[in-house]
């Protein structure tokens, strides 16, 4: 399963002492890397199908301080699609206002069939990048009837109800931005944490250091980070998933692609 690292902050910080520590794991997940991050509201964002470690454009990036206020770090060990830049996150899109968004997903969607009217929409071949359409999709349409790019409260309920329709049965470690604000799910236990230091938030997969300050995210809710701090927390969807939930499917695609 693929890793995640995530910062929020309102203040610049470096994230090159964790991503050091982060993309060492890239040694077990050696199916691809991506990063995203901010500096001066330019979104810089690059993708690799390669190990981070054995990728010189990984070395560039981190072979010294890296200060930003928002970024979005990802290794991949490939489930499903091919070893391809396209299939790496973050993926990114610009909505109807022109707003970007940044996204990365771990997980599984077993239940996918309200993400097929969004798969010839994927440059890649992962259920990860039509479930990034899927919610996109519902803020492109909000956009579209209102006239208007959408407010920042505005944008928060309708992120959420998709979130809510797609987690029935599916595995959902969500973190995706705006250049607004960074949205935050999961709905695993043990799966998802964060470290709240001032006005910086921290997300990891799999924490990395016990230096920070780490807990589980609180499960079944959408929260949303402004500038380091949550503004925003939902109420709880109630649908945990639980590992023995996607054995079946597992098997069949074991059996699918020739490994069983």
């Amino acid at each position: 399963m693929c890793e995640l690292y995530a910062v929020n902050s309102r203040d610049t910080v470096n994230i090159k002492p964790n991503c050091d520590l982060f993309y060492q794991h890239s040694i077990d997940h050696p199916d691809g890397w991506g990063l995203s991050f901010w500096q001066r509201n330019a979104a810089i964002v690059y993708r690799s199908p390669l190990r981070a470690l054995d990728d010189t454009k990984y070395c560039a990036y981190l072979q010294k301080d890296l200060w930003c206020t928002s970024a979005m770090v990802h290794i991949r060990l490939a489930t499903v699609g091919v070893m391809s830049s396209i299939n790496c996150h973050p993926f990114r899109h610009v909505d109807y206002s022109g707003r970007i968004w940044t996204f990365m997903h771990n997980g599984t969607a077993f239940q996918d069939s309200m993400l097929e009217p969004y798969k010839h929409l994927c440059k890649g071949d992962t259920d990860s990048e039509a479930v990034f359409y899927f919610i996109l999709d519902a803020i492109n349409q909000a956009i579209k009837e209102k006239g208007r790019p959408l407010t920042k409260e505005e944008r928060i309920p309708i992120i959420e109800e998709r979130i809510t329709h797609l987690v029935q049965g599916n595995k959902m470690n969500l973190i995706f931005y705006d250049t607004e604000q960074m949205y935050v799910h999961t709905n695993m236990k043990g799966t998802l944490f964060y470290a709240q230091e001032g006005n910086t938030c921290s997300f990891m997969t799999v924490p990395i250091n016990d230096k920070q300050p780490w807990q589980q995210l609180p499960l079944n809710r959408l929260l949303v980070y402004r500038d380091g701090i949550r503004v925003y927390e939902g109420t709880d969807h109630q649908k945990e998933f639980f590992e023995e939930m996607g054995a079946p499917y597992i098997e069949a695609l074991l059996k699918k692609i020739g490994k069983k």
